[in-house]
């Protein structure tokens, strides 16, 4: 389908598969053992179901990681047990696409912060609840429903396609604190969405310069300072404001500042 003008969508939810997702959830679904196998057997390959963990996040939307196991391979010259883990932000009634995306570029700030690398969207569709998938006959199959598959030029990606292992991350999903960690992460993005943009900035767009870098930096902080204590802009100078920021964050960032502040 092609938009134009003002016309805007509505779908029931957006699954998308993001660069490093899977070695940021780091759950041991594929495991493979050499040893304590029958005589005839070289190896055994497992793959774990993992349970969906899910949230609801504010705006009446919920959020879910969800395991996707595959295999690959002929089975005869290789087989091979694959694992992704994608993420699913669903509405129980039809919402815009640009709300949805919007918490999906959330979750992709705080996944290229964990990575220390930008979090390239790989694969992103919608759902609607009223387009199911139709069997060649032309019949619903189940509950499931058609991917609406979308394609854009994401303006946050990177050409870097190395795959992370858990241990190349700044941090893990657990160590954030799990689904709730991200429950509240996806709250706090929604109000500071704007700030959180001008700092990622800085990350996606690599042929920035410096001085743009330091300028969208301190933009953000201020802006930060003004929509978290809901001040105006003639109540308090840059310096108070970069204070406050300061204070707010408390140590052990206070203990990396050297000098007088």
């Amino acid at each position: 389908a092609w938009f134009v003008g003002d016309y805007r969508p509505e779908v029931n939810q957006a699954v998308v598969e993001f660069q490093h997702l899977t070695a940021w959830s780091d759950n041991d679904a594929l495991n493979v053992i050499w040893d304590d196998v029958p005589p005839d057997v070289f190896a055994q390959a497992t793959a774990t179901r993992i349970p969906t963990e899910s949230a609801d996040i504010d705006g009446g939307l919920e959020m879910a990681l969800v395991q996707a196991l595959s295999t690959a391979g002929d089975q005869r010259n290789e087989a091979t047990l694959e694992q992704r883990v994608l993420l699913r932000v669903s509405s129980r009634e039809p919402t815009s696409m640009d709300n949805l995306t919007d918490r999906v570029a959330d979750f992709q700030d705080l996944l290229t912060i964990a990575s220390g690398k930008v979090a390239n969207i790989q694969r992103f569709h919608f759902t609607h609840a009223d387009v199911p998938k139709l069997s060649l006959a032309g019949k619903p199959l189940g509950n499931w429903q058609e991917e609406l598959e979308l394609h854009m030029r994401w303006s946050n990606r990177d050409s870097d396609n190395e795959r992370l292992s858990p241990y190349g991350m700044v941090f893990t999903l657990e160590q954030f604190g799990g689904i709730d960690g991200l429950r509240r992460w996806m709250t706090i993005a929604n109000q500071y969405r704007s700030e959180l943009r001008r700092i990622l900035a800085t990350r996606y767009n690599a042929g920035m310069f410096l001085e743009d870098r330091v300028a969208h930096c301190v933009a953000a902080l201020e802006s930060f300072d003004r929509t978290r204590r809901n001040s105006k802009d003639g109540d308090t100078y840059l310096v108070e404001r970069l204070r406050f920021c300061v204070a707010h964050a408390g140590s052990p960032f206070e203990d990396l500042l050297v000098g007088e502040s």
